[in-house]
């Protein structure tokens, strides 16, 4: 009787430290998948910024 615990006690512990794993990894992966993002933002953002700027400078605008 006491292997039988030891033995459902040592799977249950491998699958907790198995759903742990899985969330740090899902955890450092959506981290990543954010920072990305933002990256990209902040890029799309510098270019409007630059494009709306440069038309000002065309147009006149800046000497109002």
């Amino acid at each position: 009787m006491r292997k039988e615990a030891d033995a459902t006690k040592k799977h249950f512990t491998a699958m907790v430290q198995d759903l742990r794993r899985q969330l740090v990894t899902k955890r450092a992966y959506d981290e990543e998948e954010a920072h990305k993002e933002i990256t990209r933002l902040k890029k799309e953002l510098h270019f409007l910024q630059k494009t709306n700027g440069n038309k000002k400078n065309k147009s006149g605008d800046h000497l109002q």
